[in-house]
């Protein structure tokens, strides 16, 4: 409906009819904020998506036009997303169509559900509202084969389960690495929990692009980051598959969102974005600490617009440092995801009570207000005294 629609509003002779289709319709052309960036491409997309369904109780009549500067992030991401937003190639004339319908208000800009700069983003309240309810979407036929090939290539026998890591570079965007670099994640920092997930039987899976410093080989991982066999299909592929996504404050993890797949997230940040998507989902936050090395507490940083630095500047101008978590923290919270996906988790009153506290310190404004996911129980024992 949606391609037709797009081609008679195109369409001189039936542009003024079509309109008014399009108004009673409540047609949407779909502008994700940054198009060429996974994680902007899957979680805008799904929020929308998942929005929209919940608000009126329908998927939309929506279209979305391919971007300029390189096209999608990932073709394949917007091969799914076209199920239910048609994309439409980047003509002269979807040009130009796109910029009569703007004047005529049928655009939808997706940046508040995850950009949302110094204000909450409307992801967490939408996949607090969506709950239970499974996925949108789920791999094809074709594509579960294609994955299930390449990991046989790779040396992962059938059945095994994987966990995908993703640890954050700055290769993939050095224009802007001088604002993103305090989100980088060391990938050895990793290598803790992948001894406990190789220990239990399962693969690890390095995403990540080929920028990456290679990882030091060893039994039941893959450094699929710098493998040959590296592709668009198999980034879905891989993500939406996993047992779970083991990532940090970087974007493929909204890949293993949209499929359904819980994530471990470390390093969050800000501060004030804590919290990950699901409520399966667990995360532990960077520390804030003067450049003498005291670390502030929670209280402190959430009292103030600490809390809200998005940018490396905005810790080096206020004389603060963002501390990456520990090894060992990250292999406590990976026991954790692991032990509830087994249904052997074990929590006490007081876990809930300083679950509780750390929510209480978010308010409306903060960037994951609302979120549903939890904090690593360990992580909270540790530094969160009652």
């Amino acid at each position: 409906m949606a391609g037709i629609l797009a081609k008679l509003l195109a369409d001189a002779r039936y542009a003024k009819a079509a309109g008014w289709l399009a108004r009673w319709l409540d047609l949407k052309v779909v502008q994700v904020a940054v198009p060429q960036r996974i994680g902007h491409l899957a979680l805008e997309g799904d929020s929308f998506l998942k929005d929209y369904r919940l608000r009126c109780g329908r998927f939309p009549v929506a279209i979305m036009i391919e971007p300029d500067h390189g096209g999608f992030a990932n073709p394949v991401l917007a091969q799914y997303l076209d199920r239910y937003i048609h994309v439409i190639p980047r003509t002269a004339e979807a040009i130009a169509l796109e910029a009569r319908l703007r004047t005529e208000g049928f655009v939808e800009e997706t940046a508040p559900y995850a950009v949302a700069m110094y204000e909450t983003a409307r992801c967490f309240d939408v996949y607090r509202r969506w709950g239970a309810r499974g996925p949108l979407f789920c791999l094809t036929a074709a594509h579960r084969k294609a994955t299930a090939a390449a990991l046989a290539q790779m040396g992962v026998p059938d059945g095994a389960w994987f966990v995908c890591l993703h640890a954050r570079g700055g290769g993939y965007s050095p224009s802007d690495e001088h604002w993103h670099l305090h989100r980088n994640v060391d990938i050895a920092d990793y290598d803790e929990a992948i001894g406990l997930i190789t220990k239990r039987g399962g693969w690890c899976i390095r995403m990540g692009d080929p920028t990456m410093p290679p990882m030091v080989p060893r039994p039941n991982v893959v450094d699929y980051a710098l493998c040959p066999l590296k592709s668009p299909l198999l980034d879905i592929g891989l993500s939406a598959s996993c047992r779970f996504f083991l990532g940090c404050a970087s974007g493929l993890y909204n890949v293993a969102a949209m499929f359904g797949r819980p994530s471990i997230l470390v390093n969050t940040t800000p501060l004030s974005g804590s919290y990950a998507l699901n409520a399966g989902d667990l995360a532990l936050p960077q520390a804030v600490q003067t450049r003498e090395g005291r670390t502030l507490s929670f209280g402190e940083v959430f009292a103030s617009k600490v809390a809200d630095f998005r940018l490396a500047e905005e810790f080096v101008a206020a004389g603060l440092v963002a501390r990456n978590v520990t090894p060992a923290e990250i292999r406590e919270v990976t026991e954790e995801m692991l032990d509830r996906l087994d249904g052997t988790a074990s929590y006490t009153d007081d876990d809930a009570s300083r679950q509780a506290l750390f929510r209480n310190y978010l308010r409306p404004g903060h960037y994951s207000f609302g979120g549903d996911s939890r904090i690593g129980r360990d992580f909270l024992r540790r530094n969160l005294p009652l």
